[in-house]
């Protein structure tokens, strides 16, 4: 975003609440690694280096060395270390009011702008843990993969089996890493899940298209679905696919620490790989556009966090 509007001469500032540019990959397990081809990550008018392209899957490491490239080389305007204090919108002025309050404390800033893009992302901000029965029971470790560095650390507290909740991307990275390191591994997963071979992910009539065609060409192919037809298209080619060679795929099926029948799965530590909480839009932007500072009753055409956060279609 700040990228394109550089190109189109518009000035912004970028806010960024880490250390350094790209640090909310270098923050996850270090085994992370993307499931689907480099091209459907491309940036605008810097691409990842060749050998990073084709079949190679990226890996943490690439993205944050990749992001913090692509800012230096476009000289794009980041405050780091920062986070939003407050935000307002005027209605009559039209004129957003942004304070930003620095980690290390020091003096606070004021933007004040006319646009304001809240580009956080949704389920993305809290690590979704589901409740249990008897947890304060349970005597090993408990963790949720935000907070998964690596194997060999959970090794070292004398860990020697573990249960992963889950059967998304995130588990099977996390799973595989842990029986690298000599850990015996149970995955868990809620319900039925196939598992499909790369080779679906890069088919030609899918994502694979941006192997085939210029990127911004399969950008406009892909990219322009409404929602509920995208998923239905890759339900769809997936199923198709999968009809091809039907032996090649087991189930996985209902298990859990206390399995339904009353089993027990031994294990030292528990990782959930649940994903993040936090999937409706209005909740999510509510939290990160700080507080609100005065009682809009008394402040004239004047919203705060909350109304605007009420406005925004619901997610």
């Amino acid at each position: 975003m700040a990228a394109r509007l550089k190109a189109l001469g518009v000035e912004s500032v970028a806010i960024h609440r880490n250390a350094q540019i790209g640090d909310n990959w270098a923050h996850r397990y270090d085994c992370l690694k993307f499931h689907v081809p480099t091209s459907n990550y491309e940036m605008p008018y810097v691409y990842y280096a060749k050998e990073l392209r084709s079949l190679h899957r990226l890996t943490k490491h690439d993205v944050v060395e990749h992001l913090r490239q692509y800012a230096a080389d476009l000289h794009l305007n980041v405050i780091l270390s920062t986070t939003i204090y407050s935000t307002s919108y005027n209605t009559t002025t039209k004129k957003w009011t942004i304070r930003l309050k620095a980690a290390s404390g020091g003096q606070e800033k004021t933007v004040v702008s006319k646009h304001f893009v809240q580009a956080t992302g949704i389920g993305s901000q809290k690590p979704y843990l589901p409740a249990l029965k008897y947890e304060e029971s349970f005597r090993s470790t408990i963790l949720h993969s935000a907070h998964f560095g690596n194997a060999q650390s959970v090794a070292k507290k004398g860990i020697k089996s573990v249960a992963v909740i889950g059967s998304a991307n995130t588990a099977f990275d996390i799973i595989e890493h842990c029986h690298d390191a000599g850990l015996e591994t149970t995955m868990v997963a809620r319900s039925p899940t196939y598992v499909f071979p790369y080779e679906y992910a890069i088919d030609p009539h899918g994502i694979g298209a941006y192997g085939n065609m210029p990127l911004e060409v399969a950008d406009r192919l892909l990219n322009a679905f409404p929602l509920a037809l995208d998923g239905q298209f890759s339900h769809g080619l997936f199923s198709h696919l999968a009809s091809r060679e039907p032996d090649r795929y087991q189930a996985l099926v209902e298990a859990g620490v206390c399995l339904s029948d009353g089993s027990i799965i031994d294990v030292d530590a528990i990782i959930w790989c649940t994903g993040f909480a936090g999937k409706d839009i209005r909740e999510t932007a509510s939290d990160v556009l700080g507080v609100n500072e005065s009682d809009p009753m008394n402040v004239p055409n004047v919203i705060g966090p909350k109304d605007i956060a009420a406005r925004l279609d619901a997610s």
